[in-house]
């Protein structure tokens, strides 16, 4: 099993939409995968409902027994209110959480991590635990400004907790690519990260919204405008799975 995480330290940035489509995608090409929701608003969990869940993520802090079961092609531990007491824990349920995952290991092709946009234990502990992370973000200033607080964060985890961890890159979100100002942010943030912007980008579309409300992928509406949102996603997820050390579901 491979984990990925998709983590950005800025709320609103598009993180559960680009979860939500590497579950579907993992699962539309017959692989099972592990969806984890860490975020007590629980958007993953909400567009995933298709594939209901008996735990809540937060179980995965504790020390107890649970169950994988292999009927589904996609299993989703939710993200509720119980989450918000788990940055409170002491570390130690960060390992807890990691130990899980390696019982999981056999079960599943895919684990995608849907983070909190905040710092903090969980996602320590789904960095702790991952092969691979990838950072949504949004090109405006404050954005652009956040995401140098989340690399300080993947590269510490890296040093401190799980050096074979792999920051794949940032995914340009929502991107208008006829506003100047955006053109401009895209222009700074390859400056400042020449090697850590992924070369495809996912448009500023509202076909991305409507799936999210459907719980559907975007390639499974079935309107125009949405053509080029499924194409934008496809290419996004595809980039994405090549550069996991050349997996591909």
């Amino acid at each position: 099993m491979k984990t990925l995480v998709v983590a950005n330290q800025k709320g609103g940035v598009g993180k559960s939409t680009l979860s939500s489509h590497l579950a579907f995608y993992t699962a539309d090409r017959g692989q099972r995968v592990l969806a984890l929701d860490l975020d007590a608003q629980g958007n993953l969990s909400d567009t995933l409902a298709g594939w209901p869940s008996s735990h809540s993520a937060a179980a995965l802090f504790r020390r107890e027994q649970l169950a994988f079961p292999a009927n589904s092609p996609c299993l989703v531990l939710r993200g509720d209110a119980s989450l918000a007491d788990v940055d409170r824990r002491e570390s130690a349920a960060a390992g807890v959480f990691v130990e899980h995952l390696r019982a999981a290991n056999a079960c599943f092709d895919l684990c995608v991590i849907d983070t909190a946009p905040a710092a903090g234990l969980r996602q320590i502990a789904a960095l702790a635990a991952a092969d691979f992370v990838v950072s949504p973000i949004e090109l405006e200033t404050y954005s652009i400004h956040g995401i140098t607080a989340m690399l300080q964060t993947v590269f510490g985890v890296r040093q401190r907790y799980n050096p074979t961890l792999r920051f794949l890159g940032m995914l340009p979100n929502r991107f208008n690519s006829h506003a100047p100002l955006q053109k401009a942010a895209l222009t700074e943030l390859l400056r400042l990260h020449p090697n850590l912007v992924l070369p495809f980008a996912l448009g500023l579309r509202s076909a991305f919204a409507e799936s999210s409300t459907l719980r559907v992928p975007v390639w499974r509406i079935n309107k125009t405008a949405a053509r080029d949102a499924a194409r934008e996603m496809r290419s996004a997820l595809e980039g994405i799975f090549k550069r996991m050390e050349g997996v591909t579901p």
